[in-house]
């Protein structure tokens, strides 16, 4: 545990239970990535799921969690400054540009970072495409999202450089919902997204009665290079660290087994990567 903190944060700051400062508190930074981290005053109260699974573990052990949000690159260079403010960073791939000199990853992963291939259920490429390197692309329109990593290096480099129209890539708000009317409007054959971030969508567009989220189907997954789907955690390599990554290592291991993550999962519509 490092500096306890109480102060207002000019960022949204996230808290397991109320304001009150006692007991142990791990300090967290983080970023908005819905549903993985979300911002609760947008989302119903919810917080993401990773954000339920590791307040779960740690509350469990008597901490008391408090998270502030920053952009990616921001919260990447806040963890590896490591002025004593935070206790950890939620949550980074191996591969990311943590400093391994100071950091230490738990066992277990607390998400993944998969992608899926998505169209319309009345596509024509229904039953006959599937995704077998670039080549398969050829004589696909794709979209995807500007500047994006995918689970996949050379796709990654297609969507971010290949030209109108076979790759058309938005930037911007309501990403999602603009890429999925394009689908419905034909004017591309098939859209590339994060796994969970559809899923939850769908999700909540069929709680409130959308049809459409009953056509938008999966026609293949992205390949998923090695390193680049598991993201973790990330303490600080010190004894308290060393402690926190096998807390959470031994927590997860406890959520599985006695159902709680099915549970924490379901609440955004998703199921176990595992």
């Amino acid at each position: 545990m490092r500096k306890n903190f109480c102060s207002v944060s000019a960022f949204i700051v996230i808290f397991m239970s109320n304001s009150a400062c006692f007991g142990e508190v791990l300090n967290i930074v983080t970023t908005e990535f819905c549903p993985y981290v979300c911002d609760p005053k947008k989302e119903g109260g919810f917080n993401g799921f990773v954000i339920d699974i590791f307040n779960t573990v740690f509350k469990k052990n008597g901490y008391q969690v408090k998270y502030e949000i920053q952009p990616w690159a921001r919260a990447l260079k806040t963890f590896n400054d490591n002025k004593g403010y935070f206790d950890g960073l939620v949550a980074a791939t191996k591969i990311h540009p943590i400093d391994k000199n100071i950091a230490v990853f738990p066992k277990t992963e607390i998400c993944m970072y998969t992608h899926k291939f998505y169209t319309v259920k009345d596509s024509p490429l229904i039953c006959k495409w599937k995704y077998n390197g670039l080549k398969s692309l050829s004589n696909i329109k794709l979209s995807g999202i500007k500047g994006w990593s995918y689970c996949n290096a050379e796709i990654t480099k297609y969507i971010n450089e290949a030209p109108e129209p076979k790759v058309y890539t938005m930037y911007g708000e309501d990403l999602l919902p603009r890429n999925i009317k394009m689908l419905f409007r034909k004017r591309m054959d098939i859209y590339i997204e994060n796994e969970f971030m559809m899923s939850y969508l769908l999700y909540n567009e069929k709680k409130v009665g959308k049809p459409y989220a009953d056509s938008i189907v999966v026609i293949d997954s992205v390949p998923v290079d090695k390193g680049v789907g598991e993201s973790y955690p990330v303490f600080y390599k010190d004894n308290t660290g060393k402690k926190y990554a096998e807390l959470f290592t031994e927590g997860v291991k406890e959520l599985r087994a006695n159902g709680k993550m099915d549970e924490i999962l379901a609440k955004y519509g998703l199921e176990d990567w595992r």
